[in-house]
């Protein structure tokens, strides 16, 4: 969450400025590409000659896009019981907005997804939202941030909570609000934040034209979350962080027999590093306890130990690599099971071939287990792509991905190739 503005961090001080970049992502600043910007890795520093400028609109700038996806697969719906190969386009408009003000600002962004199949018109699905953010600069160390999001969305195939055999994916409407404070205190950086959403599924669409009825799947959370940093010395902190978050769900499954109640509630303490060793190796590293508590005593509560990191290494200005991990509790589509336990690193890398061309290539480890009985196993993907900024309207990207499941449960072993290829206008 980003609580502190770019303007409000370059007035603190160098200690400071470095736990606010870890712990609340600092948007990147207008850097040079070949400078090595604290805690920014290649691919997401600005590129002034490249960046869109935008439309003024008085104390607003809108920035309005075109995004068009061509991609093929071999495995639309990932099941390696019913491979289907398609190719088909996802078209997406999308506007953001930003306020240019000397304090406090207001942004946010709509948008809307079309994917067109050539083989499975019946995966034709639209998506759309949108999102609106305040902040208000209260003094110079304090900042309280509100959010809040509108979406409506399609589960993807390849997620593990994706409700299988049907002919339609699942699709479900989100609601999202938060509130976040910040309080620097010389080297003492605090931060708050509760937020709170609500999910309803529509049904999906059997194989034989039935539907198939996804209430049991709504519900609603409330999340309380804060933490602590600490500046011990110069580029070394010790963070203090931790979360609550109760979840009920609001429907009941409909299958005779069931009747499980898998409300939650738990939370995640987690104590750590900041570090940041020269100006090239920059992130965080925590471990902790995690526990999730479930009301009906049929289901098994989770409790054991947890970690989180994000760690970059700016190799060299051109070069950069990103180690992020975590083990966290999810939602499963199951009435039978309250969901899983994963355990979850990923290693990317990004280069910078031209100042214009930027090269990236990533792979993803996890393992996931039932809370209670039900399946288990592993996912793992490694891709690769290039992006070519054209000028500040047109951007033209490519990319290969390979995704894997494997799991004692055969209906959910699958492994699929995607290709794509993207263009971008932009204002």
């Amino acid at each position: 969450m980003n609580i502190i503005s770019g303007h409000a961090a370059r007035r603190l001080s160098r200690g400071s400025a470095c736990a606010l970049a870890i712990l609340l992502a600092v948007p990147p600043s207008a850097a040079n590409a070949q400078m090595v910007v604290r805690g920014q890795g290649v691919a997401d520093r600005a590129r002034s000659d490249y960046d869109p400028l935008g439309i003024d609109v008085g104390g607003f700038r809108l920035f309005p896009q075109l995004t068009i996806d061509a991609l093929a697969t071999d495995n639309l719906r990932a099941s390696n019981r019913n491979r289907e190969a398609d190719a088909y386009l996802v078209i997406a408009p999308d506007l953001r907005f930003t306020s240019n003000w000397a304090r406090h600002d207001l942004s946010g962004r709509a948008w809307f997804t079309r994917s067109i199949h050539a083989a499975i018109p019946a995966e034709d699905v639209s998506q759309f939202g949108a999102t609106t953010s305040a902040a208000l600069d209260i003094s110079r160390n304090s900042r309280i941030r509100i959010e809040a999001s509108a979406d409506r969305r399609v589960e993807s195939r390849t997620s593990l909570a994706s409700f299988q055999n049907t002919v339609t994916p699942v699709s479900y409407n989100i609601l999202r609000g938060s509130v976040a404070a910040s309080q620097i205190v010389d080297r003492l950086v605090l931060n708050a934040t509760l937020a709170a959403e609500k999910r309803d599924f529509f049904a999906a669409v059997a194989a034989d034209g039935s539907a198939i009825d996804q209430d049991f799947r709504d519900m609603r959370s409330i999340t309380a979350g804060g933490s602590a940093q600490y500046e011990i010395r110069s580029g070394v902190g010790i963070v203090l962080s931790g979360q609550y978050e109760d979840s009920r769900f609001t429907g009941q499954p409909t299958a005779p027999g069931l009747g499980l109640v898998r409300d939650s509630n738990g939370y995640d303490l987690l104590l750590g590093l900041s570090l940041e060793l020269t100006s090239l190796v920059f992130g965080q590293v925590q471990v902790g306890m995690i526990r999730r508590s479930y009301d009906d005593p049929r289901l098994q509560d989770v409790s054991g130990p947890s970690y989180r990191a994000n760690l970059l290494w700016n190799v060299t200005p051109l070069t950069s690599l990103r180690l992020t991990g975590a083990r966290s509790v999810e939602d499963a589509s199951s009435t039978i099971f309250a969901g899983n336990t994963r355990s979850q690193v990923k290693l990317a890398v990004d280069h910078e071939l031209f100042r214009y061309i930027i090269v990236s290539a990533d792979t993803d480890f996890s393992r996931f287990t039932a809370n209670g009985p039900g399946p288990r196993g592993n996912e793992f993907s490694i891709g690769a792509g290039a992006r070519y900024l054209l000028n500040r309207r047109w951007v033209v990207s490519g990319r290969v991905d390979h995704r894997q499941r494997t799991s004692d449960t055969a209906s959910l072993r699958f492994h699929a190739t995607t290709v794509s290829v993207s263009t971008r206008f932009a204002f």
